[in-house]
């Protein structure tokens, strides 16, 4: 076999045998199955002519229940009485197929007073139309049974013994298998035909010749300094003592001492490449700093919409049909104990969630979700091979940072000049604290950096030309950007601008078939999600006041009052009192006043990451045209919570954060200081701000993460 086809061979197996780990992951995943059922003979047996209901809503003799038409209620209640009987378990059959995601809530009483206090939810017993739960051995004298989904009752029986619990691995069918080969297959196929066209093998064997000594170096130099980290810790917790609880040796300061030095490790290991490569060491900073978060902040729902953003990755990690454990529904309620309180006992709590987070007690139907793909591989892969719950949990986060910061570094490799400003806005603390956690800010952000960076440099090389390959990714950097956010396509409004000296007529043609293909389908999500939003009851967090319609109603009839109160709004969200919520702030956590000097030194790049190549024809309609891309994608971010979050007719826009304003902002630093004063010795310049920057985002990691954890 010749040297290349040997290589050929060699990349297609390897690639082939990833993909079929991450396929079988998926497709056939590795679990085990709770199944709860009745044990003995019933006690009392209640037919649907004695059930009782408590609600508005269809209830027929047969045991059909339809909830109400008027969609006011998404619910119907039945009410049990147990006539006196004392009952352990209860079991609900039905009839007929249940629809998706049918659950009920069931509520209990001694003295004939319903309350929400010790009210819970119960799911369908897996692959059967029947529901199962335990009443306790209290002399309970009835229950209200809430059911969220229509549904036929054939009965209900209660017993005097508690359930059962039998555990099971979930069988495939043989297609499942069949579709894992064929991808693995496919997948050789591909690549065997890709090295055999574009010499891959080749450059990957010389790239890891080449740089063999750098990487075994740095591997080195990343594991002593993980372990001063430690001998750190046992130093700091022998002088100062153990922490609240007691322990001499903590988790989360240990983590901060090890990113400490990891971060002074690449200073060294880099130093060669801070002049023209900064994108190197800023991508290692921006991975030390996530993982360093990830270890370091409690075990909580302690970030914007964790509770909803963890369940969609969990989802996409299954194929067809999506499982839950106890610990994924209590995150996607979310239940209280996993609100964040600092009061809690966080290896506790992870000890809790590894034990109901065995075995799978819930299924349901999957919303893809592309910016939740990643995490949900490996989440996957993690479950796989058998990683508890909080291990599953941690490998998904870790997939976010790695994905963000690989989008940072191309972006920052891409660009001529402004690659610091381009580099601080990539490591706000924020922004790391986002893709530390379950969230699509980060992919919003890190695209939105990537399609920015590819503009600004095409800006930046007036007399080169764009081919249809760049093209594609900047445009489809903007879509992808815009996917989860379709407020976002505001941003396509900078590659319609784009200046070229020289481009022929056919390049022309080609560039904007490109560009308004994207555009359209971005266009086309955005008015699906419009018209879904405007036609629904709004975010219920907003209230029970929120209506879009009746909302956008109100705009139409008096625009100018809204205008008013837009105005008024955009005033407050630029000032430089907000600044600091978009920079350092740790949603639930608390913000770092640290901030404050990664804006001064932002401001400073502004003024001086500038070379000659930012004197590119055009530049003040670029700077005007940024600007009103940042104003107009924080009026439609504004405009879009005031229709689903705030009440009708309320004077002020509520839920809008400071955080959306980011993937807006990287266009106007790059644009607003064009040609700026830059300094002759970058590798110096780029050293010291990037120092600077690190430093102030390690130390508001500590003062708003750390510190809640010591």
């Amino acid at each position: 076999m010749k040297k290349t086809n040997k290589g050929t061979f060699i990349i297609s197996l390897i690639s082939a045998a990833i993909a079929f780990v991450i396929a079988f992951a998926v497709i056939c995943p590795n679990i085990t199955i709770l199944k709860r059922a009745a044990i003995g003979n019933p006690v009392m047996t209640v037919n649907p002519t004695n059930m009782q209901q408590v609600t508005e809503g269809s209830f027929l003799l047969d045991g059909t229940l339809l909830l109400p038409e008027d969609g006011k209620k998404n619910y119907l209640v039945l009410e049990f009485g147990t006539s006196g009987k004392r009952i352990q378990s209860a079991e609900t059959t039905f009839s007929e197929d249940l629809p998706e995601n049918f659950k009920v809530l069931v509520q209990r009483t001694v003295d004939g007073t319903y309350t929400d206090f010790d009210a819970f939810e119960v799911y369908p017993t897996i692959n059967e139309n029947k529901i199962c739960f335990n009443v306790s051995a209290n002399n309970y004298r009835g229950l209200r049974v809430w059911f969220f989904g229509n549904c036929k009752i054939d009965k209900m029986s209660f017993y005097n013994t508690a359930l059962t619990e039998k555990e099971y691995k979930l069988e495939h069918e043989a297609w499942r298998y069949m579709l894992v080969v064929a991808i693995a297959v496919a997948t050789f196929v591909v690549m065997f035909f890709l090295n055999s066209k574009f010499g891959l093998w080749g450059k990957i064997t010389k790239y890891i010749k080449t740089n063999f000594l750098k990487f075994t170096t740095t591997v080195i130099a990343f594991g002593m300094a993980v372990f001063l980290g430690i001998i750190a810790e046992l130093l700091y917790r022998t002088v100062f003592g153990a922490d609240s609880n007691g322990y001499m040796f903590n988790t989360a300061s240990c983590a901060a001492f090890c990113a400490a030095f990891v971060l002074i490790a690449i200073f060294i290991i880099q130093r060669k490449n801070f002049g023209v490569h900064p994108e190197r060491a800023v991508t290692l900073m921006i991975l030390t700093l996530g993982f360093m978060t990830i270890i370091a902040q409690p075990f909580a729902h302690v970030c914007w919409d964790n509770d909803s953003h963890y369940p969609w990755a969990l989802q996409n990690s299954f194929f067809g049909k999506a499982y839950y454990t106890e610990s994924d529904i209590s995150i996607d309620i979310p239940a209280q104990e996993f609100q964040y309180d600092a009061s809690n006992n966080n290896e506790h709590l992870i000890e809790k969630y590894n034990q109901n987070g065995t075995a799978y007690v819930r299924s349901g139907s999957i919303t893809f979700s592309a910016p939740h793909i990643p995490s949900a591989v490996s989440i996957a892969v993690s479950r796989m091979f058998g990683a508890d719950f909080h291990t599953r949990y941690l490998f998904g986060q870790a997939m976010n940072v790695i994905c963000y910061a690989t989008l940072c570094y191309f972006a920052i490799k891409r660009l001529k000049s402004g690659k610091i400003i381009m580099s601080i806005v990539a490591m706000f603390p924020t922004n790391i604290f986002i893709a530390s956690n379950y969230s699509y800010d980060w992919w919003v952000t890190g695209f939105a950096l990537l399609g920015t960076a590819y503009f600004i440099s095409e800006m930046q090389q007036p007399e080169k030309s764009i081919s249809i390959g760049e093209t594609i990714i900047m445009c489809g950097a903007f879509t992808l950007m815009a996917m989860p956010k379709q407020l976002y396509v505001i941003m396509f409004a900078l590659p319609l601008f784009l200046y070229k000296k020289k481009r022929t007529r056919k390049e022309t043609i080609n560039y904007y078939v490109v560009m308004f293909l994207f555009f359209a389908i971005t266009l086309i999500m955005f008015a699906v999600r419009s018209a879904s939003s405007l036609g629904g009851s709004g975010d219920i967090r907003g209230g029970e006041t929120v209506n879009p319609g009746e909302q956008l109603a109100g705009i139409l009839k008096n625009p100018f009052g809204y205008a008013e109160i837009l105005i008024k709004f955009l005033l407050k969200y630029f000032s430089l009192k907000k600044m600091p919520n978009y920079i350092s702030l740790f949603a639930y956590l608390d913000l770092s006043y640290w901030g404050h000097m990664i804006i001064a030194l932002l401001c400073f790049a502004v003024l001086t990451d500038k070379d000659k190549s930012n004197r590119f024809k055009g530049s003040a309609t670029v700077k005007i045209l940024s600007a009103l891309v940042l104003i107009g994608g924080v009026a439609l971010a504004a405009t879009s919570m005031y229709l689903s979050f705030t009440p009708v007719g309320n004077a002020e826009i509520n839920g809008c954060q400071e955080r959306y304003i980011m993937p807006l902002l990287a266009p106007v630093l790059l644009t607003v200081a064009n040609p700026g004063y830059a300094f002759k010795n970058k590798k110096v310049y780029n050293t010291v701000i990037l120092l600077l920057v690190s430093f102030a985002s390690i130390m508001s990691i500590v003062d708003a993460v750390i510190s809640v954890m010591q």
